[in-house]
Parts: structure tokens; sequence; C-alpha cells
């Protein structure tokens, strides 16, 4: 699976989903008012994929209220060499992550989160769990 979109003015609103083992690459893509709020998306990698996952591109909240409530949730059960690296996460529009959680678990990275305007992360944070450590930092 190489992306998520939820285009339709609350289309994934609620919505929970598991997915294993997407593809390098990947994207989730939250375009329209509402299409992603209090969604629950669960990533889970591990060994049984066909080729390890290393790189998420982008989760992309570009709309008013598109992620709001949401919890985006990525577990990294791959080998523990294996390091993910989620390149952006973009909340874009008024409220676009307002009470989001984004919750890491693993060797897992984050080089840029990108918040547009003042109310578009409020109250958003990023919770990354590892085996030694329990963190939890504001998403602005």
């Amino acid at each position: 699976l190489t992306n998520v979109k939820c285009s339709n003015i609350d289309g994934c609103n609620n919505l929970e989903q598991l997915i294993t083992n997407v593809e390098n690459g990947f994207e989730l893509f939250c375009s329209n008012i509402r299409s992603c709020k209090s969604m629950w998306l669960q990533i889970l990698l591990n060994n049984n994929g066909k080729e390890s996952t290393n790189y998420i591109k982008s989760f992309i909240f570009n709309a008013e209220e598109s992620g709001m409530d949401a919890i985006i949730q990525l577990n990294n059960k791959q080998s523990d060499d294996i390091i993910v690296i989620i390149d952006t996460i973009q909340c874009l529009d008024i409220k676009s992550c307002q009470n989001t959680k984004f919750i890491i678990i693993g060797n897992v990275q984050i080089n840029k989160i990108i918040c547009d305007s003042s109310s578009s992360c409020a109250n958003c944070f990023v919770q990354h769990i590892s085996i030694n450590n329990n963190i939890v930092i504001p998403c602005a």
C-alpha cells in the first residue's frame, strides 16, 4: 500500500483502520474538511513484508479540521537495526491537527512537523514510545 487518500468531506471521519507493512514512500492525505477527523490509523511494520519499510513520505492534513482529534500510530516492530524516517507531518489549515496525537513506537524518527497557523497544532502531541523511554512533545 503506497497511500491512503481521504478526499471527501467527512470521508474517513471516525474511521478505525489497521494497515500492516506499507511500502516505502507511504503517504496519508487528508484533504477536505473533517476528512480524517477522529480517525484512528494504526500502521504496523513487521518482518513479514516483502521488503523492510524505512521511509514514510508524509502525513498531510491540508483542510480545516482535517485531522482534528485523530490518532495516527506507527509501530515499528521490524528488526532493531531498521530505522523508519517520517519525512514530514503537515498541518496546513485551521485546526487541521488540533488535539491530534501521533504515537510512534520503536525506532522511528520524524524529520519535520509543519504547523501553518497558530490553531493548526493546538494541543497536538507526538508520543514516542521506546524500550527505555516514553517521551511526549508538542507538535509546534
